[in-house]
């Protein structure tokens, strides 16, 4: 599920005012929902998900060896969609552990697997 920003329940004056109580309540909104795995995927286990820096796009990467980029608009457009197709998929050898996007290229991606490699690509 992708998220809203996470918002106090209360006014930010109470919210100053208990910041170190567990007794503020937080409150998300769900934006859209990407469904589970294909059948042709043996595991849907996400390790990472990034926007770029416009949040014009959106990366996921995981136990799937695959970075899956997503079109941000697109999929607000239809949140509940059985099917999100992904603007574009990079295949790697072995499962990812993280990626980022670059600060001030945005077209530049870097990710990390669990073998310890570290990869950067220009989707």
């Amino acid at each position: 599920m992708l998220r809203a920003d996470v918002m106090p329940h209360s006014s930010t004056a109470e919210a100053k005012h208990h910041s170190g109580s567990r007794n503020m309540r937080l409150l998300s909104q769900v934006l859209a929902q990407l469904p589970q795995a294909s059948t042709r995927q043996s595991s849907a286990i996400l390790s990472s998900i990034e926007f770029d820096r416009d949040a014009q796009f959106f990366a996921t990467a995981g136990v799937s060896k695959r970075i899956s980029i997503y079109d941000f608009a697109s999929v607000l457009a239809n949140p509940y969609s059985d099917v999100h197709c992904p603007a574009l998929e990079l295949g790697t050898r072995s499962k990812l552990s993280c990626l980022s996007w670059h600060r001030y290229i945005k077209s530049n991606l870097i990710s990390s697997d669990y073998e310890g490699a570290h990869r950067a690509c220009s989707p």
